[in-house]
């Protein structure tokens, strides 16, 4: 599995638009992620069209016991991000391989 990391995607997306500074593309990356990690905060799902959907999830805690001390233990609620591509994201990835990977 390969990342795509801020860096990579500011220059994909600068060779794709040269008409656009980097430092607007820059800008415009950061107000998406700043837009994605504001509604998720707020408690809202955020659903992007042919890509997929951001949403929290929310798991319980609870109890363990510790097979070496016979200790009873709790393991704390958690909330996680969950990210679902949608079936154009999964087709794509399917037919031309992990997103990310360039093979040119």
């Amino acid at each position: 599995m390969t990342s795509l990391r801020k860096k990579d995607l500011l220059l994909q997306l600068s060779m794709s638009a040269p008409e656009h500074d980097i430092a607007d593309i820059d800008q415009a990356i950061d107000i998406v992620f700043s837009v994605i990690s504001n509604g998720l905060a707020s408690g809202k799902t955020i659903k992007i069209r042919k890509f997929g959907s951001f949403h929290i999830s929310h798991q319980k805690g609870r109890s363990f016991l510790n097979p070496k001390t016979g200790a009873v233990s709790t393991y704390p609620s958690l909330k996680r991000i969950v990210f679902t591509p949608s079936p154009e994201l999964v087709l794509k990835e399917q037919d031309d391989g992990p997103v990310g990977d360039s093979k040119s």
